[in-house]
């Protein structure tokens, strides 16, 4: 059925025996905290009282990221496996630290899993992997108890659609649509934005050559703008345009069909600043990250995929 979360960690101080530690090019992970800030280390050598991690596979993953002005803390991690991930999240929940992103995404056909986490003590529930049935049904057993979703990643793996999700205590309404064609989509979306309602959360994912669209709607009657499935040329040109009109990304999905990249996004009213990366490899990526950390930074939307 997949894992549930109701709350060993991969870090380690250098020892002369741990040298292994990075990969074949000399690149890893490097902390001072132990592993509660990273930076990426390119070519380096680990020296004694490091404290240094494996760094994630560069294989064929790529990174689409958007950055807002903030000086918030913020841990990530990439690509791991699920024992991996779940250890670090143990770690970080008892340290004060809850989800703000969770990628699920399949390479060579394993689940694997980025995050990033923000400073907070908000309870939090969680489930990793279930089948629909079993995520509907826990589902509607936590809205009757108080809570709505927070995070939802969809993927796909064996042919089978898979659902993690992140909760939060709230009483807010909520609508939610699965694994709908565009059409279908289209239709419940432009219902419900007569009523009052607007995106919250949406994921698009692939299923035998076709795009599936799952969405969640909060009550609200906020300006939103949207663009589904388009080439990268498209969506910047329209990106570049609403920014000028005072226009910022909400949401934004990368999937992938005949080996090209689609983007789906949704802006909303704002004159806030914005800074993007669009598929980037890890190394490309990590290095614009710490960049942008030191100028005030942090991750907004983040999307992993393969290409």
């Amino acid at each position: 059925m997949g894992t549930e979360m109701t709350l060993t960690s991969t870090w380690r101080e250098l020892a002369v025996a741990d040298l292994q530690v990075s990969d074949f090019a000399g690149n890893y992970d490097a902390s001072v905290d132990p592993g509660l800030t990273l930076q990426r280390v390119i070519r380096g050598i680990p020296e004694q009282a490091d404290w240094v991690q494996t760094p994630a596979s560069p294989g064929p993953v790529e990174y689409t990221a958007v950055w807002c002005q903030s000086t918030e803390g913020e841990v990530q991690v990439y690509c791991l496996t699920y024992d991996a991930f779940r250890a670090r999240y143990d770690q970080l929940w008892r340290q004060g630290w809850r989800l703000k992103v969770l990628e699920a995404h399949v390479v060579g056909g394993q689940v694997r899993y980025t995050a990033a986490w923000h400073p907070s003590t908000e309870g939090e529930v969680q489930v990793y992997g279930w089948t629909y049935e079993a995520y509907r049904s826990r589902y509607d057993q936590l809205w009757r108890q108080g809570w709505r979703l927070k995070l939802l990643s969809v993927h796909v793996v064996d042919g089978q659609t898979r659902y993690s999700a992140v909760w939060r205590p709230s009483t807010e309404g909520e609508v939610q649509l699965y694994g709908a064609s565009y059409e279908a989509y289209r239709a419940r979306y432009d219902e419900l934005w007569k009523q009052g309602w607007r995106l919250k959360l949406l994921e698009v994912y692939v299923v035998d050559d076709q795009a599936r669209y799952t969405a969640v709607w909060r009550p609200s009657t906020e300006g939103e703008v949207q663009l589904y499935g388009s080439t990268y040329d498209d969506y910047r040109a329209r990106y570049d345009e609403l920014w000028k009109q005072g226009w910022r990304l909400k949401l934004l999905e990368v999937y992938v069909v005949d080996d090209q990249a689609r983007y789906t996004a949704a802006w909303r009213p704002s004159t806030g600043g914005e800074i993007q990366v669009y598929g980037s490899s890890y190394d490309d990526y990590r290095a614009r990250y710490d960049d942008l950390w030191h100028y005030g930074w942090r991750l907004k939307q983040l999307a992993v995929y393969v290409v």
